[in-house]
């Protein structure tokens, strides 16, 4: 499938982020973004850009400031609502930006040109990302009846695996793995030995139930446990966690995945694919409709 051919991503400006992850010290539940605008109504608002809510030395704080600050948080928080002593740490985090933000040599960081150039490009990024979005992202849809017909003529690529349900006794070394194999062999009972001798002790107390799918576990474990029949026992399998016996319980054959597993990967996939070809022709246009001049000889002096 093919992907976009090259959108610009929002790259992190490396020396901001050593100052922000100072604020992370204090308490790592809290998350605080440098950029964005305000993501609510009432930050967005002009109104509560007169109301401050802290001041640092002589430099006041917006309500609205910590709003944005605050419905970040939000988002990347579990809970639904935010304690008082969150709201504090916030806000106290929120005070250290603005006083870092004092310091004398950021002012000596704002007149390097370097840094500037960053600033730049980081500014450009971000009005090329949102110029995509408004141009590209927000006029494409993907509707169910696409979805559906993707889905039946690539049944096969959203489909579960070959996979087996075992159950397996895992031993320390060969000779106890051996022990219990004359077991097995003398009729005693798979589960009971699972329960007596398994050093994984979870898995013993879940009877040693396992499900192995093709493709996703040790390959000497797969070779084996594939190339077996339903009730049959395998040989002694080493691994770099012991020594494994396992018994199969069913074979369950590939099958495609219920089309509402899948629907919403189904979509995101058409959704690529659309933005991929928009982004295509809007570059084209964009090249058609300019005056573009590349000198070969500078291209080729570039290793």
């Amino acid at each position: 499938m093919k992907r976009l051919p090259y959108i610009p991503p929002a790259r992190t400006i490396r020396i901001i982020c050593i100052f922000i992850s100072i604020l992370f010290l204090t308490s790592s539940a809290i998350c605080l973004p440098v950029f964005g605008k305000p993501t609510t109504p009432a930050a967005e608002a002009s109104a509560e850009d007169n109301v401050i809510i802290a001041m640092a030395n002589h430099t006041p704080i917006p309500k609205a400031e910590f709003i944005r600050v605050l419905e970040q948080f939000k988002k990347k928080s579990p809970k639904k609502l935010v304690s008082d002593e969150e709201k504090e740490r916030l806000i106290h985090n929120l005070i250290i930006r603005y006083l870092i933000l004092e310091d004398p040599s950021i002012n000596e960081m704002r007149q390097n040109k370097a840094f500037i150039k960053r600033i730049k490009a980081y500014e450009n990024e971000m009005l090329i990302k949102q110029f995509l979005n408004r141009e590209i992202g927000t006029k494409l849809t993907v509707t169910d009846e696409e979805v559906l017909a993707f889905y039946k003529a690539h049944s096969a690529h959203f489909a579960y695996p070959d996979r087996i349900d075992a159950r397996v006794i895992l031993l320390r070394n060969q000779e106890e793995a051996e022990q219990v194999m004359e077991k097995i062999k003398n009729g005693k009972d798979f589960i009971n030995l699972i329960k007596e001798y398994s050093i994984d002790l979870p898995s013993a107390a879940n009877d040693g139930k396992i499900e192995i799918e093709k493709g996703k576990f040790f390959p000497e474990i797969e070779k084996e446990v594939f190339s077996l029949k339903e009730n049959e026992i395998s040989r002694i399998i080493k691994t770099q966690y012991g020594h494994n016996i396992f018994k199969i319980e069913k074979i369950k054959p590939a099958e495609p995945k219920p089309f509402v597993m899948v629907k919403d990967e189904i979509k995101k996939q058409i959704l690529k694919q659309k933005e991929s070809q928009a982004f295509l022709e809007m570059a084209a246009k964009l090249e058609k409709e300019a005056d573009i001049k590349i000198s070969k000889k500078v291209l080729d002096s570039i290793e």
